[in-house]
């Protein structure tokens, strides 16, 4: 396998030295999104919520795996239930990467909603946010 350090360097010879930071190298495996409270019957708080949200990003692998042709940015949007293991890997972090609910939780009030990201090696970064839903 190709270390994402070689292809983030094969990123940067195509598209020139100044643009190094405009995509994220670490190697996103996964994206879970979790409540701390119930969503509804079927998704209790802590169980993953991917069936029920939907996501849209940039990323520059597309372009890779195409032998370096087309478009350098490829916009992906699909539910986050289906996400391949390496739709997020060199993702562009100078463009929107956005999740959002297909659906409202049956319990109302306010739910920290936590979107935790697996890295290839193991790491898991986790990002909370509170939002109340009436």
């Amino acid at each position: 396998p190709v270390s994402s350090d070689a292809l983030f360097e094969d990123v940067c010879e195509v598209a020139g030295p100044a643009r190094y930071g405009w995509v994220i190298c670490e190697k996103i495996c996964a994206l879970t999104v979790t409540s701390s409270a119930d969503w509804d019957a079927e998704h209790p708080a802590g169980v993953s919520l991917n069936g029920l949200f939907d996501i849209d990003f940039y990323s520059v692998y597309p372009y890779i795996k195409r032998g370096f042709t087309g478009d350098v940015l490829t916009y992906q949007q699909k539910p986050l239930s289906e996400l391949a293991e390496d739709d997020l890997w060199l993702c562009a972090c100078d463009k929107e990467l956005h999740i959002s609910t297909t659906s409202r939780p049956a319990t109302r009030g306010t739910h920290t909603i936590f979107v935790t990201l697996t890295l290839d090696t193991g790491e898991k970064i986790v990002y909370s946010t509170d939002h109340t839903f009436e």
